[in-house]
């Protein structure tokens, strides 16, 4: 049998409401010569049968069964029976892009990589975003890096997740390479950390591919929070600390490692202390002076004046004036009156922390006012109480023109008023800078969707895969586009209708994972016709799509609404708000099945119930009718 090009090790326990989206984001890949190893780790609910479905509908997927032992265990059953020259993690929660393994092969292949390393995305049912580790690896990189590895490129210490990495096999088996074999969380740090020490060259690129996907609170052991974490915290922090003394003595990496612990790791673990009660909160703050006194004192002169009152107050363990400076966040107000003694407060110096800190812009609300775009903002620097208007600029930056200064008398009240005649045809962007005894600059960030009409142009209204706002405008036609009836057949849409303008093409659009894909159109007198490949809509975690036009605007009308329900999916083609948007939503026949099923017991528990007091008053009726006539009786005689 030929060797696989990649082997996909899938992890299973209890995923039933997601694992459909993970495995078929693989049965969709680009690249098809994969083998999929599906390890249910001893599952309580339907996804042992899932995987059991897909290994009869694919022949390159595998079904494996084990008791329950835990992600680690898991992933070094799949390592023992993957065939293939790549080893790829993915969680059964999260999601692929369609040409992710080709695109990490392809690298792989090229440069002789022991690792390539890809960014990513964090996502949920509304929206996508990036975290904060793609900042540090890869959105501060000019150009993808080919040939680098830890000792050259630092910052890698920061990217510690093994889902968005692929392996060459023969580096893992070569060094010995496994997870640690048994129960730890976080134990991605282990693995990543010793393997990154160990290879030579690693492919680091800019573009996300892997999709993480956020869950319900306490869904998902990664992303929970246990009293005694403070334990199982220092456990893996002790094994990083022994493989790092053992093969790095570079003083960058480890800065750069101690750095990622101190202000992302330890302080994203005690910020869940809020929705602890107070009687538990002593677990997590001795877990915390655990964990930091595995770090050299020298390495605590290099935070900001915030962090090291923070952590002097955990070295000294002092708990009540730590629960205040938890709960009185003094980076967004310097000035909130808090209960910490002088000692603690006079170490601050708020205006060197600002300069270190990024400044941050997020849009709230977009609308218009006679010739204005009107922007609701909300800037933040932390460690500043207020930013005064005179201390901001803002600036409309286009790529096809000149940087455009938008004055301080543009600014009312946490509103930008952006002329209309300023915003350029094709895509704009809003840069905030913050001008003070030192300067700051950012873009600007959003969530809004929608797009304005006006009579010569529209401005669509987006975010780009940055989380910045995207702003662009097109010219406006008269040309409609009137679909007038779509079909599901043989695994395609197929969409009839007519229009007064031949277009060539059409588009759709992933607003939420920023992925577009073209279709030809064709055309019999004024009619037209289009279809669109069903797997297509299946590239995006996210299934929210628009049909478009590239450069112009022009409008594109629906008859009728489409709905359908197939064995995964209840799919939508609506009108709204000026765009023909693609629906998919998640459809579970198992679950509904399920709740039937719950619903039935409960209707027939009911029925045993009201039978069973119908009985009991019954009774309670011929006693009453026989000790009536016993009374009459009695007074006849």
């Amino acid at each position: 049998m030929a060797v696989p090009k990649i082997s996909v090790i899938v992890p299973v326990y209890d995923v039933e409401d997601y694992l459909v989206d993970a495995l078929d984001s693989l049965a969709n890949q680009s690249l098809t010569d994969i083998e999929v190893l599906m390890i249910d780790d001893g599952s309580n609910d339907n996804s042992r049968h899932m995987v059991e479905k897909y290994a009869l509908d694919y022949d390159n997927f595998h079904a494996f069964h084990k008791e329950n032992e835990g992600l680690s265990v898991t992933r070094n059953y799949g390592l023992k029976y993957a065939k293939g020259e790549y080893i790829f993690f993915i969680d059964s929660d999260d999601y692929l892009l369609h040409d992710a393994l080709e695109k990490l092969y392809n690298c792989a292949v090229k440069y002789d990589s022991d690792i390539v390393t890809a960014n990513f995305f964090r996502y949920n049912d509304k929206k996508s975003w990036q975290h904060i580790i793609s900042d540090y690896v890869f959105n501060s990189l000019e150009n993808d890096l080919y040939n680098t590895n830890l000792f050259e490129y630092p910052n890698l210490i920061w990217d510690m997740p093994v889902w968005n990495k692929l392996y060459k096999k023969e580096f893992l088996d070569d060094n010995n390479l496994r997870f640690f074999d048994g129960r730890v969380i976080f134990e991605d740090n282990i693995f990543s950390t010793e393997s990154y020490a160990k290879a030579k060259k690693v492919s680091v690129l800019k573009d996300g591919f892997y999709c993480w996907r956020m869950r319900a609170p306490n869904t998902s052991l990664s992303q929970s929070h246990d009293t005694n974490r403070g334990d199982e915290l220092y456990k893996m922090a002790k094994m990083v600390n022994d493989i790092v003394n053992e093969n790095i003595d570079d003083y960058e990496i480890l800065s750069r490692k101690y750095m990622k612990w101190l202000t992302l790791d330890i302080p994203f673990y005690m910020s869940k202390i809020k929705t602890y009660p107070k009687e538990d909160h002593i677990y997590i703050f001795e877990g915390a002076h655990k964990l930091i006194n595995l770090i050299p004192d020298e390495y605590f002169n290099e935070l900001n004046t915030y962090y090291q009152v923070f952590y002097k107050m955990v070295q000294d363990k002092k708990w009540d004036e730590l629960s205040e400076l938890f709960f009185n966040d003094l980076k967004s107000n310097p000035n909130a009156p808090v209960k910490i003694s002088d000692e603690y407060y006079s170490m601050f110096d708020f205006d060197r922390d600002a300069e270190t800190e990024n400044l941050k812009a997020y849009i709230k609300s977009i609308t218009v006012e006679d010739n204005d775009l009107v922007v609701q903002f909300n800037l933040k620097l932390p460690f500043k109480e207020t930013i005064q208007k005179r201390e901001i600029r803002f600036s409309i930056n286009s790529p096809n023109y000149s940087e455009v200064v938008i004055a301080s008398n543009f600014i009312n009240k946490d509103k930008l008023f952006i002329p209309l005649d300023e915003i350029k045809y094709g895509e704009n962007q809003i840069k905030a800078l913050y001008v003070s005894d030192f300067k700051k600059e950012c873009f600007i960030e959003t969530d809004v969707h929608k797009t304005i009409v006006f009579d010569e142009y529209v401005i669509d209204i987006s975010r780009n895969k940055y989380g910045f706002l995207k702003l662009v405008k097109k010219e406006r036609t008269n040309y409609d586009f009137v679909i007038e009836s779509i079909e599901l057949n043989d695994g395609k849409f197929q969409f009839i209708g007519h229009s007064n303008f031949d277009f060539e093409r059409i588009c759709i659009d992933d607003y939420m994972n920023f992925t577009s894909f073209e279709y030809p159109i064709e055309y019999e007198s004024e009619m037209f016709f289009f279809e669109i490949d069903y797997n297509d809509f299946l590239k995006s975690p996210i299934k929210k799509w628009e049909f478009n036009f590239k450069d112009k605007y022009n409008k594109i009308i629906l008859i009728k609404s489409f709905k359908k329900n197939d064995d995964n999916y209840q799919i939508k083609i609506k009108e709204s708000k000026n765009k023909i948007k693609i629906i998919f939503k998640p459809y579970r026949p198992i679950e509904k099945i399920n709740d039937l099923e719950k619903k039935l017991k409960k209707v027939k528990k009911e029925n045993k119930r009201l039978k069973k007091k119908n009985k009991t008053l019954k009774k309670k009726s011929k006693k009453s009718k026989r000790s009536k006539i016993s009374k009459k009786l009695r007074n006849y005689l």
